[in-house]
């Protein structure tokens, strides 16, 4: 969630990996993480803000 005056910097950049496993047919299963950096502090974290931000997703799929 980008906070207070939206003043990102010239910079925001970061890395992204992920896994998918696909175990029968119908279903897939993936994990994903993300960390991003900017210039300036965006990034609230609880009470104070950072210049860093690191998520984590885990996604179930299944169709018929």
């Amino acid at each position: 969630i980008l906070s207070g005056d939206n003043n990102i910097g010239n910079y925001i950049y970061g890395t992204t990996a992920g896994l998918e496993f696909h175990p029968i047919h119908n279903v897939n299963l993936s994990l994903e993480s993300r960390m991003l950096r900017s210039d300036n502090l965006i990034f609230k974290q609880g009470s104070y803000y950072t210049n860093q931000r690191l998520e984590f997703i885990a996604c179930i799929d299944l169709w018929f």
